[in-house]
């Protein structure tokens, strides 16, 4: 049952993670794997008794448990960051936060930027939903391994 997509049965929800029923064996989507977005609340994804697509990452054999994946059902937007925001790209986004460092800008679900406070005048006072303009200075994607 390693790596296929089936669908289970959202049985019960904890902060960090989502159980489910595959086929009578139980399972665990963690929070971490519920959206490529960050995920602060699992209710808000699925309820209870609920049918889910997802995706078997691991058969724990000895336990008879699977660690489950919603998100790896959906395309990585990291994939395709450097072609997608290229250098020097006018984009619109959205503040989702203020720091002492900078903004943090959200550019699509799961791909936020920082606008660092050098590169800005100190006059701005965005507040956390608005929409603004930028520029894209540089776009990475990194892997860990």
């Amino acid at each position: 049952m390693k790596s296929e997509n089936v669908q289970s049965t959202g049985t019960w929800q904890l902060e960090f993670g989502i159980f489910c029923e595959v086929d009578g064996v139980e399972g665990l989507i963690h929070i971490s794997e519920i959206s490529w977005e960050k995920v602060t609340n699992v209710g808000t994804h699925t309820k209870p008794g609920e049918t889910i697509d997802v995706y078997v990452v691991e058969k724990n054999v000895n336990d008879l448990k699977l660690n489950l994946s919603i998100k790896r059902l959906m395309q990585d937007p990291w994939e395709t960051i450097e072609t997608k925001y290229p250098k020097d790209k006018e984009i619109e986004g959205e503040i989702i936060r203020k720091e002492r460092y900078g903004y943090f800008v959200r550019l699509e679900p799961g791909i936020e930027g920082l606008i660092h406070v050098s590169k800005l005048t100190g006059k701005e006072d965005f507040k956390q939903g608005a929409k603004i303009k930028a520029f894209i200075e540089k776009s990475t994607s990194a892997t860990v391994e």
